[in-house]
């Protein structure tokens, strides 16, 4: 079990008013994070993932991140990120992603790092 993230008032405040501002249930909460991530978010970069080869223990490998992964039906209560690696396209949580600040710009390595937060702190949608 991973412990739990301390609270930080400058990112709640920034998902309060931000990301989830004027929700009143889980679907506008899921909406609300799907529409910042999806609208805020530029693709590709390189980033870190954590990626598990067959009989081995996953490790971070390098990865072109390609888009945010379409979803179908209800908004998503958790976020993907198809990713290429080794000629391979697949999807990835978006909270395993360590992006190269040299290669995501300053708003989407944001994104990833609220996300990452949110997961964190162990709230759900």
């Amino acid at each position: 079990m991973h412990k739990k993230i301390e609270k930080d008032p400058i990112i709640e405040d920034f998902i309060m008013f931000e990301v989830v501002v004027d929700t009143k249930d889980q679907e506008e909460v899921r909406m609300g994070w799907w529409h910042y991530i999806a609208e805020t978010m530029a693709f590709p970069f390189t980033a870190k993932a954590l990626i598990k080869k067959r009989g081995k223990t996953p490790t971070l490998e390098e990865v072109n991140v390609l888009n945010l992964k379409d979803f179908e039906g209800d908004y998503p209560s958790n976020h993907w990120v198809e990713v290429e690696f080794n000629d391979f396209v697949f999807a990835v949580e978006l909270h395993t992603l360590e992006a190269y600040e040299d290669s995501a710009d300053e708003d989407t390595v944001k994104v990833i790092d609220t996300w990452k937060y949110w997961v964190g702190r162990g709230y759900e949608m």
